[in-house]
């Protein structure tokens, strides 16, 4: 976004303003920080380190130069190269002149012409036409990179959602198989324990004893099995319960894959398109040393 074009101011602080809500503002202090702003008088303008400042027959000659990344305050190389320093020590590219618009590039060792401000805060060096050309190309890398991510996306949503829809039918018809092969066996178990209590019941006046003692027996293993039966029944359950859980705990572990997988899409996408933002810079910096 241009600042000239649009009508936003970027303060020493480094927040931005629209210029028409800066004018309201009653204050000198930023809206945001509170950072005062007010202009500092030029006899008090000298260097942080060893106050270089010379007076020539009234007129104070500076050779001062502020960092417009952080506002140092540090001499020039015709002094003790406090502002080089700076630049050494901090890696801030770019410093104006005290008392006039003169801008100097650390790292390209010249002027600069004109600097638009990055979404990171740093300073960088465009033209018009560059910087359209810029925009344009980042705005169309964008696009891509969403609708393939977007793409991508999509594909593993239904990968999964067919994955779970497979195992929930798998699981659902093992459990019916196993419940079913259960009744089977009771049934059996039930009709051979029935014919013995029907055999039981037609005593012979010569076993009556023993008749009666069989009775009792069939009548402790039919309560066996019938608590047996119980017990499958609460395990079948418990077991349904559990393929519940676990089929919901996948259901978690996919969510978070898919979530995983939109973070490593989304670094990836915007590592890629700082890599190609930085060749561009890079290529607008030698054409405009070219320029110079």
């Amino acid at each position: 976004m241009d600042e000239s074009l649009e009508g936003i101011l970027t303060v020493l602080c480094d927040h931005s303003f629209h210029t028409e809500c800066l004018i309201k503002w009653p204050d000198i202090k930023c809206p945001v920080c509170r950072y005062i702003q007010s202009p500092t008088p030029p006899s008090s303008l000298s260097c942080t380190d060893c106050d270089t400042g010379n007076v020539v027959k009234g007129l104070l000659i500076q050779d001062i130069w502020m960092c417009l990344i952080c506002g140092y305050l540090g001499c020039g190389r015709y002094e003790n190269k406090h502002a080089f320093m700076h630049f050494e020590e901090t890696a801030h590219t770019f410093s104006i002149k005290i008392g006039t618009s003169q801008v100097w590039d650390y790292a390209g060792d010249n002027y600069v012409h004109r600097l638009i401000s990055c979404t990171d805060g740093k300073l960088v060096e465009c033209s018009n036409e560059e910087r359209d050309s810029l925009d344009n190309k980042i705005e169309s890398l964008k696009l891509e990179y969403n609708h393939l991510l977007s793409f991508q996306l999509l594909n593993q949503r239904e990968f999964y959602e067919n994955m779970m829809k497979e195992l929930s039918k798998t699981h659902a018809k093992e459990l019916s198989k196993n419940s079913q092969l259960q009744k089977k066996e009771m049934e059996k178990m039930k009709i051979q324990l029935s014919k013995k209590v029907k055999s039981a019941k037609t005593p012979d006046s010569k076993n009556l004893e023993e008749e009666r003692a069989l009775n009792s027996s069939l009548i402790s293993n039919i309560e066996c099995l019938n608590q047996k039966v119980m017990d499958m029944e609460i395990e079948s359950q418990r077991r349904q319960t559990q393929s519940h859980d676990k089929i919901k705990e996948l259901e978690d572990q996919i969510s978070d894959l898919m979530k995983h997988f939109e973070m490593s899409h989304t670094i990836q996408s915007l590592e890629t398109t700082q890599q190609n933002v930085s060749t561009l810079l890079n290529k607008c910096r030698k054409f405009q040393l070219e320029i110079l």
